[in-house]
């Protein structure tokens, strides 16, 4: 099977779409990616089996404040990109399908040309926008805008010929904004065994070591973290180390936090971006990770993919207690602490630090639960619906395609 696969973001940063990607080639099929540019890369590049081709477009950092008219920009350009690629792969070898990965939804429009020659069309929806949307700008924000995101995802959802989706609370939603359950699969947005390999329980060294990494935003909690080491350094049976790699653009705030605290020598910020394959050794002297999310509608509905590196790696763990991990996780496999509670937070720290059983005791029964929710079993879902998909292909035809447009016109029309 030939795929194209579309996706507004640096290929090598979206474990998401990696895995997916590498799924199909590692069984077979001709894989060609067209993503965002990546510094340091080339403009065509074959990782592990997968063809991945760069838009010359350098996005603003996640430090700057970006105008519409600049997003737009992007946007557009991409768009235009994209179309202009999966058409040239089509002419030189007919595809089979267009894996396209949000955000935004309408880049599953870039598929038309694609879908107009009978390729079947899959969305995959990481996030959802009308929630992202409201988390940012407030419950009391503009209703039209909200209603106009809405719209935009189920049309994207009836343009397609299948919907992926992250986790159960994601297929929730997107059936509250009015898309058929049955036309949604869920593949969990879990990390890759391959790469995070267990390395059994870890006895403390002469520090204990507490570690985050990914993004670095103020709804992610790092300065409470920052705050509870500094306010708890003394309760520890060791000396401690919290070690933060990432980026966003909560993390210039971050190191002048550390500065203010005076806490240099118990806590190290590398405000970067790590690839996967290096974080398996930042990792490795770890004896304890935190998840610390504040409470709010777009932490609610995260899964976060750094709990299933922890655990896979066999790394106990803190995480703040919401909606979506609640639903995969309980007491056995994770700490809990209430979201956005510094004091509880540090409690929590000092409790494991001083209570190896209690460590050990989450590390074998999160790797019982990683195991049920492991990637291997997320790519024979994955595998069998994309087939699925693409079997549809025969059936495709101008009529098919018309009412699938008709829907879409409906969702916006109807929103």
């Amino acid at each position: 099977m030939r795929v194209g696969v579309i996706v507004f973001t640096h290929y090598r940063r979206d474990g998401r779409v990696r895995r997916a990607a590498e799924a199909l080639a590692a069984r077979g099929d001709e894989v060609r990616v067209v993503a965002l540019h990546e510094e340091g890369h080339p403009e065509v590049e074959v990782m592990r089996g997968v063809t991945v081709e760069r838009v010359p477009l350098r996005r603003l950092s996640l430090t700057t404040k970006q105008t519409r008219r600049r997003y737009l920009y992007e946007y557009g350009y991409f768009a235009a990109e994209a179309v202009r690629r999966l058409v040239r792969w089509h002419r030189a070898a007919p595809l089979d399908l267009v894996h396209v990965h949000n955000m935004p939804d309408a880049l599953v429009f870039t598929s038309l040309p694609a879908k107009l020659a009978g390729v079947p069309v899959l969305l995959d929806i990481h996030d959802l926008m009308p929630d992202l949307y409201q988390n940012k700008f407030g419950s009391d924000s503009n209703a039209l805008v909200y209603r106009a995101l809405v719209a935009q995802c189920r049309a994207a959802a009836a343009f397609a010929d299948g919907v992926l989706t992250v986790h159960e609370e994601a297929r929730a939603l997107l059936t509250r904004y009015g898309i058929p359950r049955d036309r949604i699969e869920v593949v969990l947005n879990t990390s890759d065994d391959s790469i995070f390999r267990w390395r059994g329980f870890k006895e403390p060294g002469d520090r204990f070591v507490i570690v985050y990494h990914g993004s670095i935003s103020r709804r992610h909690g790092l300065d409470l973290a920052v705050r509870a080491v500094a306010a708890q350094r003394d309760r520890f049976p060791q000396p401690v180390h919290l070690k933060i790699v990432g980026e966003g653009d909560a993390a210039l705030e971050l190191e002048a936090l550390i500065r203010e605290l005076g806490v240099q020598d118990i806590v190290s910020l590398e405000p970067r971006f790590l690839p996967v394959e290096a974080l398996p050794d930042f990792l490795a002297d770890a004896d304890l990770a935190l998840v610390p999310y504040r409470r709010s509608p777009a932490t609610e509905i995260m899964l976060p993919c750094k709990v299933f590196d922890y655990g896979n790696m066999g790394i106990p763990q803190i995480v703040s207690r919401l909606s979506c991990v609640s639903h995969y996780f309980d007491a056995n496999t994770v700490r809990w602490v209430e979201a956005g509670d510094e004091a509880a937070l540090g409690e929590a720290m000092v409790e494991l630090a001083r209570d190896p059983e209690a460590r050990r005791r989450l590390v074998h029964a999160m790797r019982e639960r990683c195991q049920v929710l492991s990637w291997p079993e997320q790519r024979r879902v994955f595998l069998r619906y994309v087939d699925q998909v693409a079997a549809g292909r025969r059936r495709r035809a101008p009529s098919a395609l018309l009412s699938s447009l008709a829907e879409g016109a409906r969702a916006v029309l109807g929103a």
